[in-house]
């Protein structure tokens, strides 16, 4: 399934400076002060941020339910409730909210997409399969509900549908980590091992690090 990564934060290092004998005891001071300011680990700053995510998406939900309780019962409020659960990882809230959009909308392109992604969270990966090609029923070929047929197929063990869909995605995207990793492993799955290596190692120019690398 396709995710989205918190952006990095980092922390700059300061270089100690030697202080010159002739320097004022007022500058060395205030240098001293500077010194004594420290970043936070990057670590804290990026835990920080993603709890003040947390907490913004936890109040998005909130109002989305209310607005719903209020008379807000069309498709794309149930739609955009179910992202706001998916966010906070409430997934079987997610799921049920998405099946909401698309009984209200059947065209609601990306309720059907974020439909397979919660049933794929819960380990639904059967449903997640089907879901996804419905949503490529509303649109043809639709690259997202593709790479998630893909994984969903993957967990399966249907290793022959997992090439095929991969193989389709890098025919329009041809450098995707993901699907470079998932026909690495589709491959893996069918046996043929030496044209997973060449997948194998294109997925790792494409920035993807596997487990067994580390």
């Amino acid at each position: 399934m396709l995710t989205c990564n918190h952006p990095r934060w980092t922390s700059h290092v300061r270089a100690k400076r030697v202080m010159p004998q002739t320097e004022t005891r007022e500058t060395s001071l205030e240098t001293r002060s500077a010194v004594a300011i420290k970043m936070p680990p990057s670590e804290d700053i990026q835990k920080a941020a993603e709890r003040q995510q947390l907490e913004k998406n936890r109040a998005a939900v909130q109002k989305l339910q209310d607005e719903i309780k209020a008379g807000a019962d069309d498709g794309s409020s149930w739609y955009s409730l179910g992202v706001a659960l998916l966010n906070i990882g409430e997934f079987a809230s997610a799921r049920d909210s998405l099946m909401n959009a698309v009984e209200r909308d059947k065209n609601l392109l990306h309720a059907w997409t974020n439909l397979a992604v919660a049933h794929y969270e819960l380990g639904e990966y059967q449903e997640a399969a089907v879901i996804s090609k419905r949503a490529m029923e509303v649109r043809a070929g639709f690259m997202p509900a593709r790479v998630n047929l893909a994984m969903a197929s993957l967990k399966l063990g249907n290793f022959a549908e997992a090439e095929t869909q991969f193989r389709a995605v890098l025919q329009v995207e041809n450098e995707m980590p993901m699907a470079l990793a998932g026909m690495k492993m589709a491959l893996e799955g069918l046996g043929r091992m030496e044209d997973a290596v060449h997948y194998r190692l294109r997925a790792m120019q494409a920035g993807v690090q596997f487990a067994d690398d580390e």
